[in-house]
């Protein structure tokens, strides 16, 4: 009986050792687990490049495995633009973040029209709007993949674009760089007049255009500072017209006195402006 006895605690013992794998012994996962790089534990697979680490040495969240780790998601779901999740289309531009990156819930301004090249954005065919740059990069970035294709990388082969060529899976599409504009031809990019073109002027005094950019300048009097325009003068006075009369006012001071007082000197310079 004492011999049984030892027998058996010596079975338990080793009963144990197996619950507690020890790391120079390795584990053995099951078919739909992942085992940790220090071999300490087993987790679902579904914890695998999920954002959080879930093994003791984080190797669960490597780049090396998670880089690689690229779902398939349906036509009825949206892909995270880390690639570990799919959530359901619908979650897509909801106002809750569902994606651990919160992908889901960017460009939602954006709207299917906005969503091009000469914005920089590439429309998915499941109607997800991605960074252009992100095209046939050879990792899908659209839930329906369509961000990839066999003609990627071939329509940029006989270089027909002015300046750059971004492949896409139904061929190319040309971009320009900054201060640049696509032309009618859709190939050549022309300068961006910026001086006439945008609203209000980006220089408080000269503007003058340059190619891809603009240069702010200031008249005599006023030195430069970026694009504003300050007084050298100390004693630099402004001019202004109230109820009838022109009058001045010291820029440095509160100090004001009138100029020309009866409104009939007035009309000329009034027809002049």
């Amino acid at each position: 009986m004492l011999v049984l006895g030892w027998l058996a605690l010596f079975l338990y013992g080793i009963e144990c050792t197996k619950q507690e794998p020890q790391s120079h012994l390795g584990i053995r996962c099951g078919l739909h687990e992942h085992g940790c790089r220090d071999n300490l534990r087993c987790i679902p697979k579904g914890w695998l490049c999920d954002g959080e680490a879930d093994c003791f040495d984080g190797s669960d969240e490597a780049a090396n495995i998670c880089d690689h780790a690229i779902l398939n998601c349906s036509s009825h779901e949206f892909l995270c633009q880390s690639r570990e999740k799919c959530i359901a289309a619908s979650w897509h531009c909801d106002n809750t973040p569902d994606c651990a990156d919160h992908s889901d819930e960017q460009h939602c301004g954006l709207s299917p029209a906005e969503c091009n090249a000469s914005h920089g954005k590439y429309l998915c065919g499941n109607s997800q709007c991605i960074d252009l740059q992100l095209v046939c990069d050879r990792v899908a970035q659209c839930g329906d993949s369509s961000d990839e294709g066999q003609r990627c990388g071939q329509g940029c082969i006989n270089k027909q674009c002015s300046h750059n060529c971004q492949s896409l899976p139904t061929g190319f599409v040309c971009t320009c760089p900054k201060g640049y504009v696509i032309q009618e031809d859709g190939r050549t990019c022309g300068d961006i007049d910026e001086c006439r073109t945008l609203p209000v002027s980006p220089c408080s005094q000269l503007c003058y255009n340059t190619p891809g950019t603009y240069h702010c300048a200031c008249v005599k009097g006023y030195q430069s500072y970026g694009q504003e325009c300050r007084a050298v003068d100390p004693d630099a006075s402004l001019l202004y017209v109230s109820q009838g009369s022109l009058h001045t006012v010291t820029l440095d001071a509160n100090s004001s006195h009138g100029v020309v007082a009866r409104q009939s000197r007035l009309h000329h310079i009034r027809n002049i402006v």
